[in-house]
């Protein structure tokens, strides 16, 4: 086994076991109630992206033995968590957010399903008869697809794990993309950013302190860091923001006589645990509708009257609250994480399911955009549209 076989086996190997997946994976789950903990790596065999790099049992045994987090089993056919599950779900409390990773230009540069023009040049064009040759216009040429320029990272897992270990151990490192369209030529491109979990929230600390003194860096790139729910909060309150041109131009404000403006009223909403599942890359182009029809069938949930859906068009990132508590939830989160259920027949880039501090903070900047669009809807200058229509919902 080479040692590039190895660290892709070991990252798959760490991530199937981090907290982060293992608690809502309910394959792994399953298995694991009714094996004392262990999974079978016939069973991981099942797993795509383990079975693209090895289908060698004895090498993944091996590759296991390298990840500190887990155990193998002493005849080697099994693997499991070194230490339990928490009992709170903590993992965006020990995440960081990093921006501005480095990443290079692909080879080649052609998008999947494009033709590059020298090829379609090759072509010869076919003789038509005289008399309908005189007739009939030439055709135009055929224009060919402009080639998309894709991006892929100029730095591995283990290149973000060794940059960041200085400051606590790395459990995991997720890489994000940009979702592929191959209907439109459309192929995954790296976006320059990676959610990095240490293993305990000490880890994160050093980690944010130690970015305040001095740029962290990846591959000698310095890139920025911030806390993955402050990253989360930032997205949250920055809905709405529909001072814009098309093509991200800010309008010009008009001016107004200035008034003297009433403290913000935040009215607390009322909420229960558990109730909010979390949606990370949604595919482009959805809108609410698509995501409530994506729980349409699901047993015990009638998704037009238990769901409202947080989410406006074109942004990366939604969120659905359920307005009572569903015991199913956690399973829903794992089977959206993993591409059972889809939004629009497509797979969201992750799911999971709100809790502590993170809810907490989510309900709170909900509580205080709500007060911000009835303050706007006194003053005149805005929020009738969304609004109304989220009312409506609430009211159905």
């Amino acid at each position: 086994m080479t040692s590039a076989t190895a660290s892709l086996l070991a990252e798959r190997i760490q991530f199937f076991f981090s907290d982060s997946n293992f608690r809502q994976d309910q394959f792994m789950l399953k298995e694991a109630s009714s094996n004392d903990g262990y999974i079978e790596i016939s069973s991981l065999l099942k797993f795509n992206s383990i079975k693209k790099i090895s289908t060698d049992a004895k090498l993944i045994a091996q590759a296991a033995k390298e990840v500190g987090s887990v155990v193998v089993s002493k005849d080697g056919e099994a693997i499991r968590r070194k230490d339990p599950l928490p009992d709170q779900d903590d993992t965006n409390l020990r995440t960081v957010y990093v921006t501005e990773m480095p990443v290079e230009e692909e080879k080649g540069g052609e998008a999947a399903g494009e033709e590059p023009e020298e090829e379609a040049a090759k072509e010869e064009p076919k003789e038509e008869p005289a008399a309908a040759a005189a007739t009939e216009p030439a055709a135009e040429p055929k224009k060919q697809p402009k080639a998309r320029k894709t991006f892929r990272y100029a730095a591995t897992v283990a290149d973000v794990q060794a940059a960041f270990a200085a400051h606590g151990d790395v459990a995991l490192v997720r890489m994000r993309f940009s979702r592929a369209d191959p209907a439109k030529g459309v192929p995954k491109s790296a976006i320059g950013g990676a959610f990095v979990e240490f293993r305990t929230e000490g880890g994160l600390e050093k980690c944010v302190e130690a970015a305040k003194g001095e740029a962290a860096k990846v591959n000698g790139k310095e890139v920025k860091v911030q806390r993955m729910v402050d990253w989360l909060a930032a997205g949250k309150k920055g809905k709405g923001n529909s001072n814009k041109k098309a093509g991200g131009e800010k309008k010009p404000k008009e001016e107004k006589p200035k008034e003297e403006e009433k403290p913000l009223e935040v009215v607390p909403i009322s909420w229960e645990k558990n109730t909010v599942l979390s949606f990370v890359a949604v595919p482009d182009g959805c809108d609410r509708e698509t995501i409530k029809d994506a729980f349409a069938g699901v047993e015990g949930l009638d998704a037009q009257e238990d769901l409202y859906i947080d989410y406006s068009r074109g942004e990366s990132d939604g969120a659905v609250r359920f307005k009572r508590p569903f015991a199913g939830i956690g399973d829903l989160a794992a089977k959206f994480k993993a591409g059972e259920l889809t939004v629009g027949g497509e797979k969201v880039g992750d799911a999971l399911v709100l809790g502590g501090d993170v809810e907490e903070k989510y309900w709170q900047l909900a509580a205080e955009q709500m007060a911000e669009r009835k303050r706007a809807r006194e003053r005149g200058d805005g929020g009738k549209g969304r609004d109304n229509r989220n009312n409506k919902r609430q009211r159905r």
